[in-house]
């Protein structure tokens, strides 16, 4: 019988147990007998890292389940705005869709920082499949190290594999309610215009007791003059409702100027979808002219041959 056996039996083992390196633990316990030892237990330290391990798994797996079920134009967009360093916006990316006849759409897309624009000239069977063709071509082209960052199986899976992950975790999520602080946010970003995006510090809400009730009032930091304007909604019974209704008093009050700059926003927005539209004409056109070049040099070519 081994010296460490001899050692169990006669209940003075030292150095099991005590704080753990590893999940198995590191032996600095001074206790004598199994009832007397300092330090975590063996069993207790793997079971703390199978936790810490499964948690990481199940982690990665909503991470990838993310990466999986983006549509072709949300990653067009978040590697707009990355590359860019500019919002990824309407005006900013034009899709233009056109009926063809009963086969359905095509679409052309104009980025203003494309190198080129992309055209789906295969009708397909939405709009919504013909924008995600021509996103998932965008992508593929201005933005190479994105594309290929993109799990070759869903590359593969193509614009309708998109689409249908979308429809589905928009059943699963419902509508999302517009609530005031969030339409506030909107007004806020067409105050602004295409400048520049809105950013927590120029809306702050305070919230103070009142009773048994709460006041909030909201600050905007958003004015061309430097001016900032505060507005105090109606008590409510929780410090969001509280909140809601001091965004609705500004809404309130604000409503001429916000109406006069969503119609300059609406005349900006159309200016650069004409743009846009122009631009995607004139890359259709090349494209066609560029084919019946090479239909001519083939031609050429083989009358030669003979």
């Amino acid at each position: 019988m081994s010296k460490m056996m001899v050692q169990m039996m006669q209940g003075g083992m030292k150095g099991w147990g005590g704080k753990g390196d590893d999940d198995w633990g590191k032996g600095n316990g001074k206790g004598k007998g199994k009832d007397k030892g300092k330090g975590k237990s063996k069993s207790k330290g793997k079971s703390a890292g199978a936790k810490k391990e499964n948690r990481q798994q199940n982690q990665a797996k909503k991470q990838d389940k993310v990466i999986l079920d983006l549509p072709w134009k949300t990653r067009l967009s978040q590697a707009y705005q990355k590359v860019h360093r500019i919002p990824a916006t309407k005006e900013s990316l034009v899709y233009t869709v056109e009926k063809v006849g009963d086969e359905g759409y095509t679409c052309s897309l104009a980025g203003e920082k494309f190198t080129n624009s992309y055209v789906l000239h295969e009708a397909v069977e939405t709009k919504k499949l013909a924008e995600e063709h021509a996103a998932m071509k965008a992508l593929e082209s201005e933005f190479p190290e994105v594309w290929e960052a993109v799990p070759e199986s869903v590359r593969e899976a193509g614009a309708v594999a998109a689409i249908n992950s979308d429809a589905e975790r928009k059943e699963t999520e419902g509508p999302k309610e517009i609530t005031p602080k969030s339409q506030l946010n909107s007004d806020v970003q067409v105050m602004f215009g295409a400048g520049r995006s809105a950013t927590k510090g120029d809306i702050e809400y305070t919230v103070s007791d009142k009773g048994d009730m709460k006041v909030a009032t909201v600050k905007l930091n958003c004015f061309e003059d430097g001016k900032k304007k505060t507005f105090k909604g109606e008590p409510a019974a929780t410090p969001t409702e509280a909140e809601n209704n001091a965004a609705t008093k500004a809404m309130e009050e604000l409503a001429d100027v916000i109406e006069a700059k969503r119609l300059e926003h609406v005349t900006r927005k159309e200016e650069k979808k004409a743009f846009g539209e122009a631009r995607a004409a004139a890359a259709a056109l090349d494209l066609v002219e560029q084919e019946a070049n090479t239909a001519l040099a083939a031609l050429k070519k083989k009358k030669v041959a003979r």
